[in-house]
């Protein structure tokens, strides 16, 4: 910004040329401040930003306090970590913009979720240690050839800032854009499998011994800069003991990935061990060539859309560095959308949540909806748009013989000293971010599978009274079960939970209002009446009733129908999801993630088919 006079001699300020730019970041050779000096640390990076006009350079640094800051996501196991996160920065050319770095490590993934379920409470209660701070200034990065940095850390480690320029405006027309990548604001949907996993060195012998433990893997996507600078923008969810995993849906913006469809992307798959992670292999593939494997895949597997298809495309294989198979990839989703036909994230931002619940994040809301009736609203509406849901939360528990005694160690209802047991800790990481979106918090809380006065009962009432108040009362109602005279039988059938459900949600189908009803179902084993549940889900989405049936494995047992079902196309799934708790049990976020992340597509599809639109007027 300079300052000249004008007619009247007073100083008036004009602003120089400006850019936006992104800045993304990756560490190097990061020490482990771990006893076990071989385990590689999980890290994340704090970024704090300055503000010259509060005073010097010296001072700000020498008093952090008052500094804004964001934290990438974190990233386990690894001394080389790439944070997808990137930091967007209006800058103007000729001035002096510093961000700084700081890089910590926090304790394993196991200890670091029981100690807390937020970042920002794991570093209160110094569950992470510092690694080092790096100092960077916009004009000096973008001075050398290749846009990025480097910053040596004290305690050894190096980081490197890397940015990239998204347009320039001039001084004369601010409003002219000189754009230095496509102007596309459109998206990559992108859903892949892969199958029969080799990693280790023994399934590369084609000996695999009882022992050896299924991995857990999740990929990354990455991009080359035109500096040839390697930058990941997409790193999925962990998926737990599979070599055969289904990763979530990935949303990527076109314009993270800077560049047409016709560029390769690098896709690559890790194993996360014990003490570090490692890769297992990788491929290359443009966006054309993921949307046309997916299509193929299709056409083999005789669906009309790109979903659970089963047999690769032959060119997707996984490779190690030497060239030899590590496996294939099936892509079971690929598309390019634009964002006024998918619906954004926004569901529980987390800014409310009242310490420590685990439920701060963004569930994501990006799938379509069925075409709007015209005339009645000016774009598809979104699930942000629904400021007046009203979700009616139902739990159903699982109280067959097969979850063992309640009183012994071991059992799954078993539990003492305060200490959550699987169902327990489900109800609470689910619960909190549902009921943040009912208006009365009254859920009912139901049983099933026990028995009472020597009948069976598929369902019944858990507590004194018909709806519990909030989480907390769901978590009442259940302990209070074990204080009856209540002996835990079978079968485990659904039937009953779901019609009472369905009976709940019927109340609110023939009026306008925007109310709709999730039941949590959580159970430990197979279930004697599978196939009669699923016809009813399937039945209740084909008559647009507001329900969709969350269920949750807890245990053990053998799963493999449930996931088939959770897997299976949308037109054939209904509005069903299933997760097994083990696979998150110490990362509560995730679970509720994960459980929830359908939820805004059946809202938004139910509402948007029974023509219940948003008012304009919010």
């Amino acid at each position: 910004m300079t300052t000249e006079a004008d007619d009247t001699g007073e100083s008036i300020q004009r602003s120089g040329p400006r850019a936006r730019i992104k800045v993304y970041l990756r560490a190097t050779n990061l020490p482990s401040p771990l006893t076990v000096l071989s385990q590689q640390p999980d890290t994340f990076a704090r970024v704090s930003m300055i503000d010259q006009s509060v005073g010097t350079l010296d001072e700000t640094a020498n008093n952090p306090e008052g500094e804004s800051y964001e934290d990438t996501e974190v990233v386990h196991k690894s001394s080389n970590p790439r944070w997808t996160w990137s930091l967007t920065i209006d800058y103007e050319y000729g001035t002096q913009v510093v961000f700084f770095v700081d890089i910590y490590a926090v304790r394993d993934q196991e200890t670091s979720h029981k100690l807390a379920a937020s970042l920002n409470e794991l570093m209160r209660k110094k569950g992470r240690r510092f690694l080092g701070r790096a100092t960077f200034d916009v004009q000096d990065v973008l001075g050398t050839s290749r846009n990025s940095k480097a910053k040596r850390l004290r305690k050894g480690g190096v980081v490197y800032a890397h940015v990239e320029l998204q347009y320039e405006t001039s001084a004369s027309s601010p409003s002219n854009r000189s754009l230095a990548l496509p102007d596309d604001d459109r998206i990559l949907r992108l859903r892949i499998k892969a199958e029969s996993l080799v990693h280790t060195q023994s399934t590369v012998n084609k000996y695999v011994s009882r022992t050896t433990a299924k991995p857990d893997t999740y990929f990354e996507v990455a991009r080359l800069s035109e500096s040839h600078e390697r930058v990941v923008v997409f790193r999925s969810a962990t998926v737990k003991e599979s070599v055969c995993p289904t990763y979530d849906l990935a949303v990527i913006e076109l314009n993270a990935l800077r560049s047409s469809s016709e560029c390769n992307l690098v896709i690559t798959v890790f194993k996360l061990k014990r003490r570090k992670c490692k890769a297992i292999g990788s491929f290359e593939a443009s966006v054309e060539t993921l949307i046309s494997a997916c299509r193929t895949n299709a056409k083999v597997s005789g669906f009309e859309g790109c979903e659970d298809a089963e047999v690769s495309s032959p060119g997707l294989q996984l490779r190690r560095g030497g060239g030899e198979s590590a496996g294939k990839i099936v892509v079971l989703e690929a598309s390019i959308e634009h964002p006024s036909d998918t619906r954004e994230s926004q569901f529980l931002s987390g800014a409310d949540n009242d310490g420590g619940a685990p439920g701060e994040l963004a569930l994501s809301d990006d799938s379509l909806c069925p075409p709007v009736m015209p005339g009645t609203f000016i774009r598809r509406p979104a699930f942000r748009d629904y400021t007046e849901l009203n979700i009616d939360l139902c739990v159903a528990i699982d109280f067959t013989s097969s979850n063992g005694d309640p009183r012994l160690p071991g059992s799954l209802h078993y539990s003492r000293d305060g200490m959550l047991n699987d169902y327990e800790e489900s109800i609470l990481a689910i619960g909190s971010v549902i009921e943040k979106y009912s208006q009365t918090k009254m859920f009912p809380c139901w049983g099933f599978g026990a028995k009472f006065n020597g009948v069976v009962r598929h369902i019944f009432q858990c507590g004194p009274d018909a709806n519990s108040i909030g989480t907390d009362g769901i978590l009442n109602s259940y302990r209070s079960v074990f204080e009856t005279d209540l002996i835990m039988s079978g079968p485990t059938e659904l039937q009953s939970v779901i019609k009472a459900a369905a009976a709940r949600a019927k109340k609110s189908h023939g009026s306008a209002s925007q109310n709709y009803s999730v039941l949590l179902c959580l159970t430990d084993g197979i279930v004697d009446d599978l196939e009669a549940i699923q016809r009813l889900v399937r039945s209740y989405q084909k008559l647009q009733l507001p329900l969709s049936l969350v269920v949750v494995g807890i245990g053990r047992a053998d799963f493999s129908a449930f996931h088939a079902w959770s897997d299976s196309p949308a037109q054939s799934r209904g509005n069903f999801k299933f997760l097994e708790f083990r696979h998150h049990q110490f990362e509560p976020h995730e679970l509720s993630r994960n459980a929830i992340a359908q939820l805004p597509l059946d809202i938004v599809d139910n509402f948007v088919g029974r023509n219940i639109m948003p008012s304009l007027n919010r």
